[in-house]
């Protein structure tokens, strides 16, 4: 039995392959969310999720202090309000992408929750890890008519950027009118 998303696939990708609802990201975000300085159709490694025993890090000076470098004034707002701005600039830069058509882009974004803060605790990225500094979760209406839950992250790099990446729930994909 085909679930609903499956159906919903092959129906909007019969004359071609969408990639849509594969996971995103958008490398290189500077302070403003809008300078994007990387090829951005990247399929990088899954970013890493702090565990809660690495709390015991805030406490180190100098990974604090690596924290605020790569932070910087993306420390200062609440989870929340962090949220809210990266899906601002996440659905505008969706537009971006798919500029040449080659992609569904984000229409609306609603609902944006904060899931978890680790600004003050996250592990310093070595090598090419990337890791999760704040998880986010919106309900996005995508350009191909169809509606889903969808997770973001803003996850730091080993070069000391920020990114952006985004994954949407196709179990919870739906048309919309």
């Amino acid at each position: 039995m085909l679930g609903l998303w499956q159906v919903l696939s092959m129906e909007l990708n019969s004359k071609s392959a969408l990639s849509t609802f594969e996971r995103r990201e958008l490398p290189n975000i500077q302070p403003d969310f809008t300078d994007v300085t990387e090829s951005l159709n990247e399929e990088a490694q899954a970013p890493i999720t702090p565990q809660a025993e690495e709390e015991a890090s805030s406490d180190d000076p100098l990974a604090e202090g690596i924290r605020a470098l790569i932070l910087g004034e993306r420390q200062k707002p609440s989870g929340q309000a962090l949220c809210d701005e990266v899906s601002i600039s996440m659905k505008d830069t969706s537009k971006v992408l798919a500029s040449d058509n080659s992609r569904p882009y984000m229409e609306q974004v609603f609902n944006v929750k904060l899931i978890e803060d680790f600004r003050k605790v996250f592990p310093i990225p070595v090598g090419e890890e990337k890791i999760v500094v704040l998880k986010c979760r919106a309900t996005i209406q995508y350009s191909i008519q169809v509606e889903a839950e969808t997770d973001f992250f803003l996850v730091a790099d080993s070069d000391r950027n920020l990114r952006v990446r985004w994954e949407p729930d196709n179990s919870t994909a739906r048309r919309i009118p």
